[in-house]
């Protein structure tokens, strides 16, 4: 597989470019959003995220397949975004955050596989989740009535710092630096600190 370093400027051009439905695999690095009141890790986590899925994909119509293979009335219809706005012809989503400020844009993507893991960025160590378990957000419950869940995520553009994609892998500066050293430090503290969390279904 080819490997190549871009720009998250050059990065949004490509994305830009894709109009067909692919599969995709990227990694993440981003803030899990802990709640903060007596939190002693507020502030200092990183949530490190490797997802495998779909791109330029039909949220309304993959549910109605998913339920025609479960045997179920395939009457589902997805309700408008609650937030942003699906670029016409690509897989990405434009936001303007409410409180102003500059337009964020995000990769959708139908979720076939995800795993994360939570790094300690003031010392660089592994954080099983069962620690942070009590700051974490609630899931929120899906209205898919179906049996394995259709996930949906949006991954912000300088949140992703490697993808692959059509036979090449994409190291997106300068994210792509932080992701590495993120690595090394879950690698090294695998033996002792490890905590692997993978789900399949946990729906939007």
């Amino acid at each position: 597989m080819r490997s190549i370093s871009i720009t998250r400027t050059q990065f949004e051009r490509r994305l830009e470019q894709i109009s067909r439905t692919q599969f995709v695999s990227l990694s993440a690095v981003s803030d899990p959003r802990l709640k903060k009141r007596n939190n002693p890790y507020a502030g200092r986590v990183a949530k490190i995220t490797e997802c495998t899925g779909v791109i330029n994909w039909t949220y309304g119509r993959t549910v109605n397949r998913q339920r025609k293979r479960e045997g179920k009335k395939q009457d589902f219809e997805a309700k408008q975004r609650a937030w942003g706005i699906r670029v016409k012809h690509t897989p990405l989503v434009s936001h303007v955050p409410a409180g102003g400020g500059d337009v964020l844009i995000y990769l959708e993507v139908k979720v076939q596989h995800r795993s994360w893991k939570f790094v300690d960025t003031t010392d660089l160590v592994q954080i099983p989740e069962a620690d942070l378990k009590s700051w974490l957000p609630a899931i929120k419950q899906s209205r898919q009535d179906v049996d394995r869940d259709v996930i949906l995520r949006d991954y912000r553009l300088d949140h992703i710092g490697e993808i692959r994609i059509a036979g090449e892998t994409w190291s997106v500066r300068p994210l792509s630096r932080t992701l590495h050293l993120y690595r090394e430090a879950i690698e090294a503290n695998a033996p002792t600190k490890s905590h692997h969390n993978t789900v399949t279904g946990a729906a939007i």
